[in-house]
């Protein structure tokens, strides 16, 4: 049994040796696949990317400024509104139509937020130069689906 100590102790090592760089390979991947300086905010990725000057990055503040309030506002009326169409799971004699009307709305005001965004973008190219156009329009898409969060596993979009 003595002579099989030392395989073990040397086992129990190599794999916690193996784990430790597994470890390091996956952190390194996740990080890999994120853009630089892209931490969720995407004004500051947009003013380094752009390299946007003074004057543009003021005017752009303004604007996210605008876009942010303007959205916040729909998406809390969305909240409540996802708010009253869940409750009416507690009454059975809810109408469907207002279960329908609830949704309309919900729509309504994504199709607000998504064409504001849209708006939000296109004022802010206008503010660009030529060259920070063609840079804008290389990110733009990989700026919105950062906006959007990450996609869960086993989902469209998540390459491996």
């Amino acid at each position: 049994m003595k002579n099989y100590k030392p395989w073990i102790f040397a086992t129990i090592a190599l794999l916690i040796v193996l784990n430790g760089i597994m470890l390091v390979i996956l952190l390194r991947h996740q990080r890999g696949n994120r853009p630089p300086d892209m931490r969720g905010d995407a004004k500051a990725y947009l003013t380094k990317i752009l390299d946007l000057d003074s004057k543009q990055a003021a005017e752009y503040d303004a604007l996210v400024k605008q876009h942010f309030n303007f959205t916040r506002y729909l998406n809390e009326q969305n909240r409540q509104l996802r708010d009253s169409l869940f409750a009416g799971l507690k009454n059975p004699d809810t109408k469907p139509m207002k279960t329908t009307f609830i949704a309309a709305q919900i729509a309504t005001n994504q199709m607000r937020i998504d064409t504001a965004t849209y708006f939000h973008f296109k004022k802010l190219r206008s503010l660009l130069t030529d060259a920070q156009k063609q840079k804008f329009d290389g990110v733009i898409q990989k700026v919105l689906h950062m906006m959007a969060g990450p996609h869960p596993p086993g989902r469209p979009g998540n390459d491996p």
